[in-house]
């Protein structure tokens, strides 16, 4: 059997988002269920089922120990892509944690991860009216990113939240004392 390049690197690329999560290290505050996946080393909730503005999201994403999703690369852009397609995301718009909010035009993670990388749609950011400071993946833009009001009634949308995993307890270095070594996964 032959296969072409471009469809052995299209088959690889597809098995990396086909691993099984492994939510045993994910907070035990986040529902076990369709909407919590795993990306290396990280948890991420997709809260579909639910609308929030952007600080009231990024708030509950806080209180269970997260915030919301920074996309530091084409691999997870690529991955929360092709999860909202999977769930059947149809809505206009899912909140993601970059914003401007402190300096216009400055963007930053909710999590204070740097901007190493970015998806904006065609024209954007646009800065409308000084008052798009926070960003959305838009559905209907093939998940590009476009600059939005934070809280402007009534528009708020679902929202990622992104979890760094836990630690886990791995076999004691040295059986002869008991004590175990924490690795990070």
């Amino acid at each position: 059997m032959v296969l072409f390049p471009g469809i052995l690197l299209s088959c690889l690329f597809i098995s990396a988002f086909a691993e099984e999560d492994d939510f045993s290290k994910c907070p035990s505050a986040i529902p076990r269920n369709q909407y919590l996946r795993t990306f290396r080393n990280r948890c991420y909730e997709f809260v579909v089922f639910h609308e929030a503005y952007w600080p009231d999201a990024n708030a509950q994403c806080r209180s269970t120990g997260g915030s919301l999703v920074s996309v530091n690369d084409a691999e997870t852009q690529q991955f929360l892509v092709s999860t909202l397609v999977r769930l059947n995301f149809a809505k206009h718009g899912i909140w993601i944690g970059l914003n401007d909010q402190k300096v216009e035009s400055t963007y930053e993670w909710a999590s204070g991860d740097k901007v190493t990388y970015t998806d904006w749609a065609t024209g954007e950011p646009n800065f409308a009216h000084g008052v798009e400071d926070c960003v959305l993946m838009k559905s209907t833009k093939a998940y590009t990113w476009e600059d939005h009001p934070c809280h402007l009634w009534p528009q708020h949308y679902s929202y990622i939240c992104e979890y760094k995993m836990f630690q886990s307890t791995t076999p004691p270095a040295n059986a002869a004392t008991g004590q175990s070594a924490m690795a990070m996964n």
